[in-house]
């Protein structure tokens, strides 16, 4: 996911946001399954979080998780759940 699909899974007005929280989570959340928008992963993380991906069998090419394989979408057959909290729908436009 990036960080704007978690911040509109969780309502949350800012991408900005989900970086915050996951910079202050002391590693007690998932925080190298989030990428940017493009793929790129955290600048300052980037060996360790590709490599944690990697090892999870991320496809990743030139530095970049392939979103179009790796990105998971929450939809009407899941159980609606993202690190253990329960999620509602968006609200629609």
């Amino acid at each position: 996911m990036t960080y704007g699909d978690v911040a509109r899974a969780l309502g949350i007005p800012s991408a900005r946001i989900v970086g915050g929280v996951l910079s202050r989570s002391g590693g007690t959340v998932a925080w190298h399954r989030v990428v940017l928008a493009d793929g790129r992963v955290a600048p300052h993380l980037a060996a360790r979080q590709l490599a944690a991906l990697e090892g999870e069998g991320v496809a990743v090419r030139g530095g970049r998780v392939a979103l179009g394989s790796a990105r998971w979408r929450p939809g009407a057959g899941d159980a609606g759940e993202l690190g253990g909290a329960r999620l509602s729908p968006p609200p629609s436009p």
